[in-house]
């Protein structure tokens, strides 16, 4: 799953290619890291679900863990790369 993710994300993090939260390299598709927007303690259901992952980078993954990117943003990413990209 974690391969298809990062596909569906066209191997970028996600919020470096909006430039967002202090992104340093918009195009960053180095030592990319699949996110769980839910976490798998909160909702093991979700570990797998594709509405629930996104592709990062390992700051942009941190600053999500740590709570400096807001949950609502990272599931507003989340769905739109839902809606723009088939998993396959």
């Amino acid at each position: 799953m974690r391969e298809k993710i990062k596909r569906r994300d066209n191997y970028f993090c996600q919020i470096c290619i909006r430039n967002l939260y202090g992104t340093r390299r918009q195009y960053n598709f180095e030592n990319l890291q699949v996110h769980h927007a839910v976490p798998i303690k909160a909702d093991k259901s979700l570990s797998f679900a594709s509405s629930n992952l996104l592709t990062l980078c390992p700051m942009h993954h941190q600053m999500c863990d740590s709570g400096e990117i807001p949950f609502d943003e990272v599931k507003k990413i989340i769905d739109e790369q839902e809606k723009t990209t088939k998993l396959k």
